[in-house]
């Protein structure tokens, strides 16, 4: 996967919703946070350059709410919610809205 991405001449990363598990060195140039998420929600570099940042957010947090809702025992799940709901009233908000019926997970 490493060097897939860093053959790519444009911005690339693979992530899941608990940060950047791979990317290459034009992604880290632009955007060089280890959790894309908490950078759109928390750092106004990001925010700055991140055209879709309101729908990109919403994603995520659906994303976070599908992946952990049913397993309280997600360690890294309950740490990344904690911090964000902490550190962020949009967070807080969008976490607030319901279920996650966007990206039901498989069972």
């Amino acid at each position: 996967m490493h060097q897939l991405l860093a053959h790519l001449q444009i911005p690339a990363c693979v992530e899941d919703v608990f940060g950047v598990l791979a990317s290459n060195p034009v992604a880290v140039a632009l955007s060089p946070g280890e959790n894309r998420l908490r950078s759109l929600l928390l750092n106004p570099g990001e925010q700055a350059v991140q055209q879709e940042r309101g729908k990109a957010t919403a994603d995520f947090i659906a994303a976070l709410r599908a992946t952990i809702e049913d397993d309280a025992g997600n360690r890294r799940g309950v740490e990344r919610v904690g911090e964000l709901a902490l550190s962020s009233q949009r967070f807080r908000d969008l976490r607030a809205q319901g279920p996650a019926d966007r990206y039901p997970v498989p069972r």
